[in-house]
């Protein structure tokens, strides 16, 4: 079992994003994933919580906020439990962020980026079934096609 923390994460995390890669490798995501499946909630509130105060950092520039809102989407989707609580939890946090986001290279990106990750996403439910209450289909009359050209006059 795993006995990371998530200062040790976080600390890993920064210092990855640190080097000049434009975005983080799948190896690193999934590794990340790993350590994230022993966390139970308390820690993994922990984590989101560190991770946005290097967010929240006026000393890291836009690229590395990016990276972090990067990173906390690519989380999200992976649908890790708990993850999704733990960034819902600190949604009001997260605008906060976005908004004092510093103009210049990638601001805009940022911020949706920030922005996208607490948007509640609907998915429908879609069922393939039959209900019981729906009505017989209707059959439609046949239709007879003639492939010449000739009109058809009545006589």
């Amino acid at each position: 079992m795993n006995k990371q923390m998530p200062e040790d994460l976080v600390k890993m995390i920064i210092d990855e994003a640190a080097n000049n890669i434009g975005t983080w490798s799948f190896s690193f995501i999934k590794k990340l994933q790993e350590d994230l499946k022993f966390f139970d909630q308390k820690k993994l509130d922990k984590f989101v919580y560190l991770i946005l105060l290097e967010a929240e950092d006026e000393h890291n520039d836009n690229n590395m906020k990016l990276k972090i809102a990067q990173l906390l989407s690519s989380l999200r989707s992976f649908f890790l439990p708990g993850i999704v609580f733990s960034i819902n939890s600190q949604n009001q946090r997260i605008k906060q962020i976005a908004n004092n986001i510093p103009q210049g290279k990638l601001c805009d990106c940022t911020k949706r980026m920030f922005l996208n990750l607490i948007q509640v996403n609907v998915v429908p439910n879609v069922s393939n079934r039959i209900k019981s209450s729906s009505a017989q289909p209707v059959k439609q009359p046949d239709i007879q096609f003639s492939f010449d050209n000739s009109p058809k006059f009545p006589i």
